[in-house]
């Protein structure tokens, strides 16, 4: 069974990520301008939601920031909000040390980002994302690269920490092991060379390093290796390579990869389509192999520019 998970409104299988798996370094991703003052404060805000609250949203964080708005603006006598709210007392004594510029400059950076419509206090399950026979399509195409490194993260860490809550109990969590496939994972594993700071970087690190003990699998499938994240890269016990005509991206994957030798990387350019070079624990030595074309329909193929051109002069 096939599920296609996506974010558009009219998908049978809308995603939806609720914001309580998400950490403040998700935020930082996400809102690209935030300051480290805005950050910290934030960072103090999840904390009490998570505290105060069993489930939270955007709106839930936006209202506790408009309540020291506002407890800031008046001084700390008259609030317009409610004083119901659980941390009443708390924010009273936080706002003191908190300017109002810093305030009205994060609310707005929230509700932009609440706009999205994808974060929400009731994400989907992870049991419904991840199911005994059924392979998981998770579709980014709708979403811009910062949310979609967000995406990734939060759901990869769910994964594992499910995974590894059933190892240890045998009771919750997730029952059956799980391979987790990225395409153009040099996007969401960069080298620290190209990216600084990546939101799913992190936790790719761990599963790469720690996956194996619970149960969960990483495949990186990549046409620029040399992008990858070496720690990430070394940790994969086998590979796949595919023709490597780049330089750079052979000597990356010679230094990455101890079961490469000189004489793999001079074959790699030479290699046609669909040949491959398999080697790693998988195989107990490296060969080359020839992978059959397959059998269902298939897309990502570039368009033929010049039959298109063609078809609308004829037509």
């Amino acid at each position: 069974k096939v599920r296609i998970f996506s974010f558009d409104e009219e998908s049978e299988s809308k995603l939806k990520i609720d914001v309580s798996s998400l950490h403040a370094s998700d935020f930082s991703t996400l809102i690209p301008d935030i300051t480290p003052l805005q950050r910290d404060l934030l960072e103090e805000i999840l904390n009490l939601a998570s505290k105060f609250y069993s489930s939270y949203d955007l709106s839930t964080i936006l209202f506790i920031l408009n309540t020291m708005y506002d407890i800031k603006k008046e001084n700390g006598y008259k609030s317009t909000l409610s004083k119901e709210i659980p941390c009443y007392d708390l924010l009273k004594s936080m706002v003191r040390n908190v300017n109002i510029s810093t305030l009205s400059a994060l609310i707005r950076r929230l509700r932009r980002l609440e706009k999205t419509g994808i974060f929400c206090s009731k994400g989907t399950p992870i049991e419904e994302i991840v199911k005994r026979n059924q392979l998981t399509v998770i579709d980014l195409s709708d979403v811009n690269e910062k949310i979609s490194e967000v995406i990734l993260s939060a759901i990869c860490r769910k994964i594992f920490l499910a995974r590894k809550q059933y190892v240890r109990s045998r009771e919750n969590g997730l029952s059956s092991p799980v391979l987790i496939v990225i395409e153009e994972a040099h996007n969401f594993a960069p080298r620290n060379l190209e990216v600084s700071i990546n939101a799913s970087r992190g936790v790719l690190r761990r599963i790469a390093r720690e996956g194996r003990k619970f149960g969960v699998g990483l495949c990186l499938v990549s046409q620029r290796p040399s992008k990858l994240d070496a720690d990430i890269l070394s940790q994969c016990n086998s590979q796949i390579i595919l023709r490597v005509v780049n330089p750079s991206d052979q000597e990356y994957i010679k230094q990455s990869v101890e079961t490469v030798t000189e004489d793999i990387v001079k074959d790699l350019p030479s290699l046609g389509r669909g040949e491959a070079i398999l080697t790693g624990s998988f195989i107990n030595i490296p060969i080359s192999v020839k992978i059959r074309e397959r059998e269902t329909e298939f897309g990502g193929k570039d368009i033929d520019v010049v039959s298109e051109w063609n078809s609308e002069t004829s037509g």
